[in-house]
């Protein structure tokens, strides 16, 4: 049987959602072992969303900002479930904590510039949880 990772790449890593609805939708994810940036785009005449992702190659420096961003998300995660803070703080807290503000605006500069690079086409995937994780967040799913 192939593993989930390595030389048969059944699925890979989703690193950072942006937009999540009914499933991830915007974000940062490995397709062929390289970082992208994917996003599903929304049909107006259906009302709901394209079946496809439209991907772009992800600038270098993209995974440390994923990284440093979704390290921040967890930290108010974990004070959410603590009962330290609300879903209405962590709302706060996103638009007033300065290293975030300039870690996501950094991480909106690389998306936009991926999207307008030559190397941008359009997939299907198929995101699935990650077997075993409990409590799973919006990054806990491969990709396919």
């Amino acid at each position: 049987m192939p593993s989930l990772f390595g030389p048969d790449l059944l699925f890979e890593r989703l690193h950072y959602v942006d937009r999540y609805y009914d499933g991830p939708r915007d974000g940062l994810a490995d397709c062929n072992g390289v970082p992208y940036f994917f996003a599903c785009p929304f049909d107006e005449e259906a009302d709901d969303y394209c079946d496809y992702f439209i991907l772009g190659r992800a600038p270098d420096g993209s995974l440390q900002l994923a990284s440093a961003l979704m390290e921040i998300r967890r930290t108010w995660q974990s004070q959410i479930e603590g009962g330290l803070i609300t879903i209405d703080t962590w709302i706060k807290m996103a638009n007033e904590d300065p290293a975030y503000h300039r870690l996501a605006t950094a991480m909106r500069a690389d998306r936009i510039a991926a999207f307008q690079s030559d190397l941008v086409f359009r997939v299907h995937a198929e995101f699935q949880r990650i077997p075993g994780v409990k409590n799973a967040g919006h990054t806990d799913f491969l990709v396919h």
